[in-house]
């Protein structure tokens, strides 16, 4: 390891031009191309016929299947066995009978199967399938940079965790402590990340033990109970909050409409073997989905280690994860949802040294999570239904110290169309945070949040412009106004650029203010009168559909903040918290799609993050980021009954006076195979080229390790 006085780090050299440049060029430039992109209208014309074509049946029957389940046939509603009875009996009259089945991007596809199944069994002619040739995808008018993670896409990555699936995604990074005890999700670079499950915030009031993350990345629900997962990068919805800097992630579960139960075991190195187990089903108006997890684990590994032993990082983790939904009537609905997690486990720390890492300690971990909400969703047969919710998350901690957190809170939220060109939402908010810590000396301290919000979305032509307002009152830092203003242009099916502006107010959580102990001759100190960071972000970005197989994104962003919080631990026998007088960063990220052929498809992305800071002496680079340039790159193979994958995650750019290395490189790879529609074997290896490397100073990351699961549903 190279040592050196981290002031005399240079900086990457990349330039950025400025914001407000680059601003100007893309608006113009989207509008100018898409000028020359208007649609064909041709004059009808009687085209010549081959005399060896053959003409095509007609589609008699036109079959749609909405996300509700519900069949219609011609625009009307049908029962499947009506359904099936009258195609059978057209069929008899007609060798020529087709049928179009319509489904819902919504629906899963069991459920399509279902119906083409039924159809094949009840004609007794064999229906000939025709070849299917998916259109150009249409690009959504977003006002944000906003990634989807699907089911099926943790499915083909064998994903386990959220933060396996979040790590695919360019841009991401993550701090990582101990892996699989303790980890916070990077959104532009910034871990002031507001993470949601279905759209209800489950930050933590006391905060992280590093960083100023909220949400433990280990505390999140299975991905047996998740539908997807939405990752917005740089100012949110002035719906979600006021202290969204880096970005907003929503977790998004699962409903269960269909009766079905899955079985997923895996095992792997360092003693590892975990089961997911999934059961949904509806019965009339009542559906349900019960997830279950257990993952267990006895130490981990990692290259350049000494003075190790194999019960460092042991983990024994078991969650359960909940959800009843009762439609009422045919616009109202209740959904009741409750979350548990059980974990034991200890958290190691290091000492680094040329030679390797030194285990140091080994410090127990016991963590208890009960989280329940009760919701009455409306209007549910709108586009975006409001609903009432109330909330409670309790999580107690034992790492070195006691922690104990409660938030509960009641929300509404509710929608209305005020003509063809104008949408607007408001909602209201109560929320109560309560912590206690015996050892930091602080017991029930106690806040409360009361807020109200609205924005307009406003269309005219291909322009949405969504102003919005935030207004909050803080029990402890008073009354407080938050504006957002986004916009985007859709040039067209293809072309859609966005931007974004919004002011931040982010107050200090309970440990910043009231943690005061002692510890292994280390006196750590909070400040009761800390500032509250105030700023402001701004995010513009393009999305570009280059044809039916090629997709382009684009962003740029930065963010500027004062009296920013941090920790200051460069005294080893004192740390104390203080506001620094300003934090700013810039950077830009590139993400591209491609789709080979029916078997192949590749995405790469790049990723830059500059970040200064200001501790009194002017703005000076930032030395402690982990991934200044970032890079993630990811092949794909899928044929039949077999998948096969091949990322790539890396990062340049780095301090390694700081970190061990200026840049690291890691591997994954992947495969699986489907013996028929039910069952799925896989094996995989994450870090393939067993890299050494730490995503948080002084903590290595896992070494190479595998694993080889089943997955059956029934």
């Amino acid at each position: 390891m190279r040592l050196r006085n981290i002031r005399d780090f240079e900086q990457p050299s990349i330039m950025i031009i400025p914001m407000i440049d680059i601003m100007f060029f893309l608006l113009v430039f989207f509008m100018m191309t898409s000028l020359s992109m208007v649609d064909l209208h041709s004059l009808g014309v009687q085209l010549p016929r081959a005399s060896a074509a053959q003409a095509q049946p007609s589609a008699q029957y036109v079959v749609t299947l909405k996300a509700d389940g519900s069949l219609w046939l011609n625009g009307q509603p049908v029962k499947a066995d009506e359904l099936l009875a009258s195609a059978r009996d057209q069929q008899r009259q007609d060798s020529a009978f087709s049928v179009v089945l319509c489904a819902d991007r919504g629906l899963d596809y069991g459920q399509v199967a279902d119906v083409l199944d039924a159809i094949r069994e009840k004609l007794p002619v064999k229906l000939s399938e025709a070849k299917m040739q998916p259109p150009t995808p249409t690009i959504p008018p977003n006002q944000s940079n906003t990634t989807v993670i699907t089911a099926k896409d943790m499915e083909s990555h064998h994903d386990t965790t959220v933060q396996q699936a979040l790590q695919c995604v360019t841009g991401v990074t993550v701090n990582e402590m101990v892996p699989g005890i303790s980890s916070y999700v990077k959104l532009n670079g910034d871990d002031r990340v507001l993470i949601l499950v279905d759209g209800q915030s489950l930050a933590n009031a006391q905060g992280s033990g590093y960083g100023r993350g909220s949400v433990d990345l280990t505390s999140l629900p299975g991905v047996g109970a998740i539908d997807h997962i939405e990752v917005t990068k740089g100012s949110g919805s002035v719906r979600y909050g006021s202290g969204a800097v880096g970005g907003v992630i929503n977790i998004v579960t699962k409903k269960g409409d269909r009766r079905e139960s899955s079985l997923y075991a895996y095992t792997g190195s360092w003693g590892m073997h975990g089961y997911t187990l999934t059961h949904s089903g509806r019965a009339g108006a009542t559906s349900w989905l019960v997830s279950g997890d257990l993952e267990q684990r006895a130490y981990y590994a990692f290259p350049h280690g000494a003075n190790t032993d194999h019960s460092r990082g042991d983990i024994a983790r078991k969650s359960l994860s909940l959800r009843l939904d009762q439609d009422l009537t045919d616009h109202t609905s209740l959904t009741v949802k409750a979350y548990h997690q059980d974990y034991h486990g200890h958290g190691s720390t290091y000492k680094a040294d040329p030679a390797g890492w030194y285990l140091t300690a080994n410090k127990p971990i016991d963590r208890l999570i009960n989280d329940y909400s009760v919701t009455y969703h409306f209007k549910k047969e709108t586009a975006q239904p409001g609903f009432l919710r109330y909330f409670n998350d309790y999580q107690r901690t034992y790492w070195s110290n006691h922690y104990f957190t409660r938030t509960q809170g009641l929300e509404w939220r509710d929608n209305w169309q005020l003509g063809p060109h104008q949408h607007l939402t408001a909602g209201a908010e109560w929320t109560e945070d309560m912590g206690t810590n015996y050892e930091a000396h602080y017991i029930d301290k106690k806040r409360h949040n009361q807020a109200f919000y609205a924005e307009d979305a406003l269309t005219f032509g291909k322009f949405t412009v969504t102003p919005g307002l935030r207004w909050d009152r803080n029990s402890t830092f008073g009354t407080h106004q938050t504006p957002r203003l986004a916009m985007n242009y859709k040039a067209n099916d293809a072309f859609n650029v966005y931007a974004s502006w919004s002011r931040v107010f982010s107050p200090p959580r309970l440990n910043d203010q009231f943690y005061v102990t002692t510890s292994r001759g280390i006196t750590s100190q909070g400040n009761e009168n800390l500032q509250p960071e105030e700023g402001y972000t701004q995010t513009l970005g393009f999305q570009y559909q280059a044809g039916p197989k090629t997709n382009i994104e684009g962003s740029i962003f930065h963010s500027n903040l004062q009296h920013v919080i941090r920790w200051d631990r460069s005294n080893p026998t004192y740390h104390e918290v203080e506001n620094l007088d300003e934090e700013d960063k810039r950077g830009f990220e590139l993400t591209w799609k491609q789709k080979v052929n029916d078997k192949w498809d590749y995405e790469a992305g790049y990723s830059y993050i500059r970040t200064k800071v200001d501790k009194g002496e002017g703005l000076a680079f930032d030395t402690t980021y982990n991934q200044p340039n970032g890079y993630h790159a990811g092949v794909h193979y899928h044929n039949g009954k077999w998948q096969a994958n091949a990322d790539m995650t890396a990062g340049t750019g780095r301090n390694d006076t700081y970190y061990r290395n200026n840049s690291y490189v890691v591997w994954n790879v992947g495969a699986s195979y489907s013996p028929d529609a039910a069952t799925t074997v896989y094996a995989k290896v994450n870090n393939l080229n067993d890299e050494a490397y730490d995503l948080y100073h002084n903590y290595p990351s896992a070494g190479r390790n595998w694993q080889v699961g089943v997955k059956r549903k029934f």
